[in-house]
C-alpha cells in the first residue's frame, strides 16, 4: 500500500468512531468479487458499484480502477490553475473579500464556502466531493488468501490517505482567508492597542495557544506579523501526539486511524498480517532463522573482495527486502503498527456510553490482536544495529520514536478494555 506523490498531512483525530455499515458494505461488493475472473473483475455491478458506495457514505469523488498497482489512492493533481480552485478564488472575490470587512473574514473563515471537510462524520462535501481521485486495486488481490472484509479494510486506508488530502486542502484555505483578513485588518491598524485587538482575534479563531499578542502587536511590519502567524499555525497543526507535520509515519498511522475508526480495525492487522507473513517478513522470523539469515548477509558482505563485488546485488537485495517495513519511517515497524491499531480499538472503549454490544466487539477485536502481536518481534537487521551504534542523528530518532509509543501506550493503556469488560458483567 502506498500513497502516490506523498502528500503532507492534518492529522484526523477529530474523526469519531463511526458505525461499520459503510465497512460492511464495502465487504460485501469484495466478497461478490471473489469468484468472478479477474479480466471480468471491472465489469461487473458490484465493481461498479463501488464509486457510489464510497460517495455515499465520505462524499468522495473516487474513481475505482483496476490495474497492476496497488491498492493505492492517487489524489487529485491540483495546481494553481486549476480550474476548480480558479473557481473558488472567484467566489472568494467576489462575495468574500469584496463584501466582508475584515473582522468578518477572521470570524467567519471557518465556514468554508463551496466545500466543507466533516471530520466528525468522516465527509466532504461541496468542492471536495467534485474534486475526483483514483482507488487503483489489482485484480491479483483476490489470490491473496485474504477475506473480503481484510481488503475492505485496506481499502478504507487508501480512502483514508483521501481524507486526510482534503482535510489539508480545507485547512489550508481557511488559513488563507484568516491571513486575508489579518492582512486587510492590519492596512488599517494604526496603533499597538489596534494591531493587539486584531491579533487577539486571530489567536481565538485560529485557536493559536502560545501566540504572543502583546509582543507581536508592538511590530510595525505587517510581513513580520504574518510569518509569525503562520508559523504558529504550523505548529498547532501538529498532532496531538506530537508529531510533525510531514511525518510520514503518521500520515500512514492517520490511515489507520481513519479504517479503525470506520469499523476496520481488526481486519486491518489481520489483513496485514497476512501479507506479512506470505512475504517472508523478518518480524515474524524465529531467532534461528533470523541469525542464518544475518549470517547469510555477512557472508555475501565479506566475499565482495573476493568476487570483484559480484555478490553485490544479492546483498542488497536481501537487505532490502528486510527493511521493508521492520525499519521503515513511513509505517513503522510491524509490532508498532498492529499495536497502534489496537490502541485506536482501547481509545474506542473510553467512551462511556458505548453499548455493551460494541464494547464485546471492541473486546473480541483486541483479544484477536493480541494473539497476532505475540507472533510479532521487532527484529532488525545487525547491519541497522550497527547504523545506529554509528550514527548520532539515529539514536535520538530511536529514542524519540521509543518515548512517543510510551506516551500512546499509557494514553490507551488497558485499564479501559478491563473496565469494560467489568461493565459487561455487571460488576
Amino acid at each position: 500500500m502506498w500513497l502516490k506523490k506523498q502528500l503532507s498531512h492534518v492529522a484526523c483525530e477529530d474523526v469519531e468512531f463511526q458505525s461499520d455499515t459503510f465497512f460492511r458494505e464495502l465487504s460485501a461488493l469484495f466478497r461478490e468479487l471473489e469468484s468472478v475472473d479477474q479480466n471480468a473483475i471491472a465489469d461487473h455491478d458490484a465493481a461498479m458499484q463501488m464509486p457510489a458506495v464510497i460517495a455515499h457514505y465520505t462524499g468522495m469523488n473516487v474513481k475505482v480502477a483496476w490495474g497492476n498497482d496497488g491498492p493505492a489512492i492517487i489524489p487529485p493533481a491540483i495546481t494553481k490553475n486549476h480550474v476548480l480552485l480558479n473557481r473558488w478564488g472567484d467566489f472568494y472575490r467576489q462575495h468574500v473579500l469584496t463584501n466582508m470587512d475584515a473582522d468578518k473574514l477572521i470570524a467567519q473563515s471557518e465556514t468554508r464556502p463551496i466545500g466543507r471537510v466533516d471530520r466528525r462524520n468522516a465527509r466532504v462535501s461541496g468542492v471536495f466531493s467534485e474534486l475526483q481521485s483514483v482507488l487503483v486495486v489489482p485484480p491479483q488481490i483476490f489470490q491473496k488468501k485474504l477475506l473480503a472484509e481484510e481488503i475492505a479494510a485496506i481499502v478504507l486506508h487508501e480512502i483514508g490517505h483521501g481524507f486526510a488530502y482534503f482535510e489539508l486542502i480545507s485547512h489550508t484555505l481557511t488559513t488563507n482567508q484568516i491571513l486575508a483578513g489579518l492582512s486587510k485588518k492590519l492596512d488599517q491598524s494604526a496603533s499597538i492597542k489596534d494591531r493587539e485587538a486584531v491579533l487577539a482575534k486571530v489567536k481565538s479563531v485560529a485557536q493559536l495557544q502560545d501566540l504572543d499578542v502583546e509582543m507581536l502587536a508592538k511590530s510595525a511590519d505587517r510581513k513580520v506579523i504574518e510569518i509569525v502567524v503562520v508559523s504558529n499555525i504550523a505548529r498547532e497543526l501538529q498532532s496531538e501526539l506530537g508529531m510533525p507535520l510531514f511525518d510520514m509515519n503518521s500520515f500512514e498511522a492517520i490511515a489507520d486511524q481513519f479504517a479503525v475508526r470506520l469499523g476496520a480495525g481488526r481486519a486491518l492487522v489481520t489483513g496485514l498480517d497476512k501479507l506479512n507473513r506470505a512475504a517472508g517478513h523478518i518480524a515474524y522470523r524465529n531467532r534461528l532463522s533470523w541469525l542464518q539469515a544475518e549470517l547469510m548477509k555477512i557472508i555475501l558482505l565479506l566475499a565482495l573482495p573476493l568476487t570483484l563485488g559480484g555478490t553485490w546485488s544479492m546483498l542488497m537485495a536481501s537487505c532490502t527486502a528486510d527493511s521493508t517495513g521492520a525499519e521503515n519511517e513511513v509505517y513503522g515497524s510491524v509490532r508498532t503498527r498492529f499495536g497502534r491499531i489496537r490502541e485506536q480499538l482501547v481509545e474506542g472503549m473510553k467512551n462511556q456510553a458505548l453499548s455493551k454490544e460494541l464494547q464485546t466487539s471492541y473486546a473480541e477485536d483486541i483479544e484477536a490482536i493480541d494473539e497476532i502481536l505475540a507472533t510479532v518481534s521487532d527484529r532488525r537487521q545487525l547491519f541497522s544495529y550497527m547504523a545506529d551504534f554509528l550514527s548520532p542523528s539515529r539514536r535520538q530518532r530511536i529514542s524519540q520514536d521509543k518515548l512517543q509509543r510510551e506516551l500512546e501506550s499509557i494514553a490507551n493503556n488497558d485499564l479501559f478494555v478491563k473496565a469494560a469488560a467489568l461493565r459487561q458483567t455487571g460488576l
